[in-house]
This record gives structure tokens, C-alpha cells and sequence, in this order.
């Protein structure tokens, strides 16, 4: 059973003829333009798991929503892996659009 907030729960499932299971890339939530949206400016040491547990304090294992910054950046992020530039912006996303946006039912898919 996948957590409420697993990106996973934005894929579609697919079988092969041998019974493989496989999972497509889901359309990542992109950064919108909203008034509620925070800023950060990086600082030495600050990694995106790390920014996630400190902005999303609500959510359960909050530092597992990572996905979300890196989708939500005006440059998605394709490797979070690769660290944070100290003095950059990282833009956060509202609890708003967190909530009503990125983890809307109607985005979803059955399994």
C-alpha cells in the first residue's frame, strides 16, 4: 500500500505479456506563479530532503516530499542528487497549493 503522498501514486501501472510490472513517468507538477509561494536562499549543507522536512512540518515523513521542490523549481530539478548552489533561490510552494494542487485527487491515477 503507497503512502497518501507518494509521487508514485501519479503513475499508471502497465503489464507485460510475462506478468512485468511497470510504472510510466507521470507529468510532474511545474511551478506556477502564485502569491503564496515562499522563497529560500540556500545555504552550505542545505539538501533537498532537508528543505522538504522544514517547509512541510504537516506531512508525515516530510523530508520524503522532496519531489515536489525539485518538480516545482521554474527549472525542474532532474537530479537531486547534485547539490545545492549556497545563495541560490529553491522556490517552496504554499501549503495551499501543496494540498489543493499537487496532491488533488483528480491528478491520480486508479491502481
Amino acid at each position: 500500500m503507497l503512502s497518501p503522498f507518494s509521487r508514485f501514486l501519479f503513475n499508471t501501472e502497465y503489464s507485460d505479456e510475462n506478468g512485468l510490472h511497470y510504472l510510466d513517468s507521470p507529468e510532474p507538477f511545474v511551478y506556477v506563479d502564485e502569491s503564496d509561494t515562499r522563497y529560500h536562499i540556500v545555504r552550505e549543507g542545505d539538501i533537498w530532503p532537508g528543505l522538504a522536512y522544514l517547509y512541510f512540518p504537516n506531512y508525515p515523513r516530510g523530508c520524503g516530499l522532496w519531489w515536489i521542490l525539485c518538480d516545482f523549481q521554474p527549472e525542474q530539478v532532474v537530479d537531486p542528487t547534485i547539490g545545492l548552489v549556497p545563495g541560490s533561490t529553491v522556490l517552496i510552494p504554499s501549503e495551499r497549493v501543496v494540498s489543493t494542487m499537487i496532491f488533488n485527487p483528480e491528478r491520480r491515477t486508479e491502481h
